[in-house]
């Protein structure tokens, strides 16, 4: 994870009477959300949108949830978008905790289905383990 800059220490660079650097300068900007460059974008019509291409047969985490930003390898879980497993089918979306096993995968199409504890429900809804 890249180094964090709180807003306090920007604002320490840009006050009156001071020149900041080139260094400080691309601190400013790299703190900033691009929507070119991070696929994050938001309208009061349709709120949050994230783009996710999903070019390649390979998992694509979408949002990670972190106890601290500081420090931390893994989030303690995360959103991510599953390629289609079969061909056209559109893509799963899968709950997943730190391990990255998916505790709840959600799959549209065709081939509608739910799966707790599993990415490839063989039905509209598939449990996986034991309950308690």
């Amino acid at each position: 994870m890249e180094d964090l800059t709180s807003r306090l220490q920007l604002k320490e660079y840009f006050k009156a009477n001071l020149i900041p650097t080139e260094e400080q300068f691309h601190a400013l900007i790299d703190s900033q959300t691009s929507m070119a460059d991070d696929g994050l974008y938001t309208d009061a019509e349709s709120a949050l949108q994230i783009e996710v291409p999903i070019g390649s047969n390979e998992t694509r985490n979408v949002l990670s949830i972190f106890e601290s930003l500081k420090g931390s390898d893994s989030p303690h879980w995360s959103l991510a978008v599953e390629p289609g497993k079969l061909s056209g089918e559109s893509p799963g979306l899968s709950f997943n905790d730190a391990a990255t096993n998916s505790r709840l995968y959600l799959r549209q199409g065709g081939n509608d289905g739910l799966g707790i504890g599993t990415t490839d429900p063989a039905g509209r809804l598939q449990v996986r383990g034991q309950s308690a």
